[in-house]
């Protein structure tokens, strides 16, 4: 319950900081295209972002077998959110801040049980990298968890 609520109040803060509060139409657009940016070709974004740390990353042919067992974990990983989104696109728009931040924390949720399935697969691999891959792979993510490309 401390984890929604802070997560609801992460969102909250969010949007008031970055003067979304300020027009209602504009709130409900931009938790709308959130939600889509989220939910949205998700089978797309993740095979670009494979695509991407592949080459980046220099995966040898040695390597191949565990990549594929990455690249396979990280999508069977993705089902937590792909099931949320689902329910989410099932039900009636959210009109109203505290709902749009309900559904914002469901999917915030579902992206951290995900990542968290993940995180076993991504060790398992990252020990396969090499010195110089490693230090690749360390500057692919900043200190807010975001992919640099």
């Amino acid at each position: 319950m401390l984890k929604r609520t802070l997560i609801i109040a992460a969102s909250a803060l969010a949007l008031i900081a970055g003067g979304a509060l300020a027009e209602e139409t504009g709130n409900h657009q931009m938790m709308e295209h959130h939600m889509s940016h989220m939910c949205g070709d998700m089978d797309a974004n993740l095979a670009s972002r494979l695509a991407f740390y592949e080459v980046k990353l220099g995966i040898t042919e040695a390597q191949r077998p565990a990549w594929k067992k990455l690249a396979d974990s990280l999508k069977a990983s993705s089902e937590p959110v792909r099931k949320t989104c689902a329910e989410l696109a099932a039900q009636p728009e959210a009109t109203t801040l505290p709902a749009h931040l309900e559904r914002m924390a469901k999917i915030s949720e579902a992206h951290a049980a995900a990542l968290k399935s993940a995180v076993p697969a991504i060790e398992q691999f990252y020990a396969a990298l090499s010195p110089d891959q490693k230090k690749i792979a360390d500057g692919l993510v900043d200190h807010h968890g975001m992919h640099h490309q």
